[in-house]
């Protein structure tokens, strides 16, 4: 729009952009900001992580098992 001195309306159009409120928008935001504020921020909840779980503590002895067992029965 700067370069060429084109009105909203026909950025718009040249860009097929089907609402010339957006580049409204979109120039406001520069003119407040600058290019940084152009660019989009995520917005949502974060990605759920898979939790890294301890595995159970093997038993150090064969004994302690069969012992384990043999009160079982």
């Amino acid at each position: 729009m700067n370069d060429h001195w084109t009105s909203i309306n026909e950025t718009a159009a040249i860009f097929n952009i089907p609402a010339p409120s957006r580049v409204y928008e979109w120039l406001k935001t520069y003119e407040a900001g600058g290019v940084d504020a152009l660019i989009s921020k995520k917005k949502g909840s974060p990605s759920m992580k898979k939790e890294n779980h301890k595995p159970t503590q093997k038993r150090d002895s064969t004994e302690e098992t069969v012992e384990a067992l043999q009160k079982e029965l």
